[in-house]
């Protein structure tokens, strides 16, 4: 409960009443529940590494061992279900969580456009150092948003600078970054194209 309180923390709740209650949750709210509730009926405890979840002001992952039983595109298509923790996930319907069995993930997409927001990211990986892995991202911007003046800015900055192939440290010294991860989304993924502008971001 504490993760999920600082997850959705500022998630703007409009004033509605419901007999003759204030609705203290959004379907935005319900729906970073039922990821969360998700990633730990799926998680493959018997793998090294553990349950991951991070907010960053952008997005949100939830990062679990082990990958999709029935697949990423089932998964994403619902209608079945074959969680790996049965139990974990009747706990969680005991609280009213995860009731309907195949139908989490699709509603999650459906509450993300609903709201207008960038299509949440199912994504594996197969043997890395501490396993097999399965991450869901849920991007916190607009599916129609507008590159700002300030990125515009620093992309026309990295184009400049990347003239000649510069390596991912030189490129964080000059825009005087801490994180390869600002570059990746903050600065690449405004490119028109979605992808590296500069096509020379080496290692």
């Amino acid at each position: 409960m504490a993760v999920y309180k600082k997850l959705t923390e500022d998630f703007k709740v409009p004033f509605m009443l419901e007999d003759p209650y204030r609705v203290e949750e959004t379907p935005k709210h319900k729906a970073v529940r039922e990821a969360i509730a998700n990633c730990l009926a799926n998680a493959d405890f018997f793998q090294k590494g553990g349950v991951v979840i991070e907010r960053y002001p952008d997005l949100i992952e939830l990062s679990n061992p082990g990958t999709i039983i029935l697949g990423k595109g089932q998964m994403i298509h619902g209608g079945l279900s074959e969680p790996r923790n049965k139990n974990i996930l009747k706990m969680f319907n005991l609280i009213g969580i995860g009731e309907h069995a195949g139908s989490g993930v699709p509603e999650i997409y459906e509450v993300w456009r609903a709201e207008g927001l960038k299509d949440p990211i199912v994504e594996e990986t197969f043997g890395t150092e501490i396993g097999d892995r399965t991450k869901v991202t849920l991007p916190l911007t607009s599916s129609q948003s507008l590159v700002t003046s300030d990125e515009a800015g620093d992309e026309a900055k990295l184009l400049s600078f990347c003239s000649e192939p510069k390596s991912k440290t030189e490129i964080r010294e000059y825009m005087g970054i801490k994180t390869e991860r600002y570059i990746r989304q903050k600065l690449i993924s405004i490119s028109p194209s979605g992808g590296d502008p500069t096509g020379l971001l080496v290692g």
